[in-house]
């Protein structure tokens, strides 16, 4: 509820639109619906499918088995029903992982709120971390476990980075409050704009193709071109984001 899948398949879209070669992969196996945030297909193939064939992974079945949202826009998906997810292991996932960042420019993860041993490797192999939270007391204290947790698992303030969603200044909560709990600043604030993230929900369209006036949109924008520059060569590792919504 934090809004991470709305944040992760916007910004992929955007970083698509800066002529990158995009990957949403989702990781929340039970209830994960990133794709129809951005498109109304469907694929046969899922997470769960790829890591069960982990032991013949090559570009050619990667490309096979994500839905093609765009021409370098894709999502593997999670899947419809959560059978067999004991495929996807720490060891699986990182072979799907490692394959996807030498075929893609941007790598991004929606985790669930699950901090499985699979979770755990997805995390421990991201280059960043956004923390997704609301100005919520609920929301602060989830974060303040999850901040706990990270710093258990030796992840470090610069990998770790506080995304404030639908942000007010009127909130009871401040944005000081949210560091001086968490210990860590708020790395970026996107506001509140319900009806118009709503109805890109809704529609299954990417705000910035409905709305680029709005001020969800031009936050995302301005996210996007801070990440867009990056030089990405042919065949080397890329730049890995990951996106997970607070626990």
């Amino acid at each position: 509820g934090s809004g991470c899948t709305f944040l992760v398949t916007n910004l992929a879209y955007l970083l698509h639109k800066a002529g990158k070669r995009v990957l949403i992969i989702d990781l929340n196996l039970y209830f994960g619906d990133a794709a129809t945030y951005l498109t109304d297909r469907s694929t046969e193939a899922s997470v769960v499918d790829l890591a069960r064939q982990s032991r013949r992974l090559d570009g050619a079945l990667l490309e096979a088995s994500v839905l093609k949202v765009r021409d370098n826009l894709h999502v593997l998906t999670a899947p419809d029903l959560p059978y067999q997810l004991e495929e996807v292991t720490p060891d699986t996932l990182a072979a799907v992982i490692g394959l996807a960042r030498t075929e893609y420019d941007y790598v991004l993860l929606d985790l669930g709120r699950t901090m499985d041993p699979a979770t755990v490797k997805a995390l421990d192999l991201s280059e960043r971390i956004h923390l997704v939270l609301e100005q919520s007391l609920p929301a602060l204290k989830d974060a303040k476990r999850i901040v706990k947790v990270f710093e258990g698992l030796g992840y470090s303030r610069e990998k770790v980075q506080l995304v404030l969603n639908r942000y007010s200044k009127n909130s009871p909560i401040p944005v000081g409050e949210v560091e001086n709990a968490t210990r860590h600043k708020v790395a970026r604030m996107l506001p509140s704009s319900p009806e118009a993230v709503l109805t890109s929900i809704n529609q299954g369209v990417p705000l910035a193709k409905l709305a680029a006036r709005d001020p969800v949109s031009r936050a995302l924008q301005d996210w996007a071109q801070e990440l867009s520059p990056v030089t990405v060569k042919p065949g080397k590792q890329s730049w890995f984001a990951t996106l997970t919504g607070g626990l």
